[in-house]
Parts: C-alpha cells; structure tokens; sequence
C-alpha cells in the first residue's frame, strides 16, 4: 500500500529511526487528521525521492581497471537516505584512490554531512600530496568546524594503491576494521588508529603500507554491515 510506505517514511522523516511496528501504537491518534498528512505526505515524498536519487548519484558505479587489483563497492541504505558513503577514482594511470566513511546519525541530517564528507575528500585529492595520511589532514581541516557546530562525526578508512609497487598506503580514521586477508595466510584486522573526522582539530596518523600480491583480499565495510540479521 503506497500509504503504508508514505506512513513510514513520514516517520523516519521526523523522528530518524526505523518505522517498523509504527501502525499499531500511532494508527489511532492520527485518524482524525488523515487530509491533512496525506498533504504533507505528497510534498515530502518526492523531496525525499529525489534526495535519495541525488545521494546515490554521489556515488561511483564504474571503477578504474589496473593491473592486479579488482575493485567494487556497493550500498544498501536501510532507509531512503543516509549517512554511508564510498568513492573510487583513478590516480593517474597507475594508481587509484578508494574511501569508505559513515557519518553518525540518520535520515537527512546525516545525508546532508555525507555529501559534505564526500566533497571534502574529493577537495583533499586534488590539493594535498597522494598519500592517505595527508588527504586525512586536508579533509579533517576542512570538515572540523562544520562537524563541531553540528554535533557529528565521521568515520573514515582511505586506500591508495600503486600498481607500479603494488602496494596499499592507508589510514583508518574511527572506522570499523577492514579485513586483509593475504592470499595463502591468516586473515588480519587493520583498526582504527585515529578518531572519527570532526572529533579533533588535526590528524597524525603515519599512514600504514601493505604489499599488495595476486590473491589477496581487502574488505571494508560500514557497520549496517555486521549489524545486519537478514540473510540477504
């Protein structure tokens, strides 16, 4: 029922959760303004469509092809929009830049500061030495005083790859472990060894360097990821 659907969305619109099992506790203290809501359900609805449209639109759907490194990244907001955000972009012809953040809270707050997020790293890319660590700094200097007036972070974990040395440079800004898995050995997990973008005025991080060999495996994901119980 497209009715049903506007009810939720109206929900998460206001209140920035998860509107399951909202109908039974709700239904009845709104029925006397049902003309009403259904108004301002026709005005947000394609407010919402379309920023939802933008927000994904943000996002890469090609990846740059390099000798030895596959690349692919995808997102499966839980609502119509988020605060998650993933970019890939060719570095020259040898090399590639890949970011993956979250941005704390939901709905349109945290959309509003992922496309900020995104066009501060995009910025750091094209004015800061290509090495992780410094695109950090550059993104964290241009984000801070935004992100302290508005309360909010943003976790981050930044990859570059150079096909010429087949290396991974990177940093983890407050971002859940990736996974490297070396091809024939143990899997390892590459923690966070700086806060989340907005929490501190600069950042320090050395960078960290992995050799990148035939078979290995590099997995990096929000945190929707392990929280999900759904097999799909």
């Amino acid at each position: 029922d497209p009715h049903w659907r506007d009810h939720l969305l109206f929900h998460e619109y206001f209140h920035g959760d998860n509107g399951a099992g909202l109908g039974a506790s709700h239904q009845t203290g709104w029925t006397a303004n049902i003309p009403s809501l259904m108004q301002l359900f026709a005005m947000i609805t394609p407010e919402m469509l379309l920023a939802a449209q933008v927000q994904h639109d943000l996002l890469p759907r090609t990846w740059p092809v390099l000798p030895g490194i596959q690349v692919h990244a995808a997102a499966h907001p839980a609502s119509a929009v988020g605060g998650d955000f993933y970019d890939v972009l060719p570095l020259g012809t040898h090399g590639l830049f890949a970011c993956l953040g979250d941005v704390s809270g939901k709905g349109v707050p945290a959309a509003i500061v992922m496309a900020m997020a995104h066009a501060a790293f995009r910025c750091a890319l094209r004015t800061s030495p290509p090495e992780p660590q410094w695109l950090l700094r550059s993104a964290v200097g241009s984000l801070y005083d935004d992100f302290v007036a508005l309360e909010m972070f943003a976790t981050a974990f930044l990859v570059l790859y150079d096909e010429r040395t087949r290396t991974l440079r990177y940093v983890n800004a407050g971002h859940a472990p990736a996974i490297y898995r070396p091809h024939g050995g143990p899997s390892l997990l590459l923690d966070a060894d700086e806060p989340p973008v907005g929490m501190l005025a600069s950042s320090n991080s050395p960078g960290h360097v992995l050799r990148w060999r035939p078979g290995d495996l590099l997995v990096v994901a929000t945190d929707g990821f392990t929280d999900s119980t759904a097999p799909d």
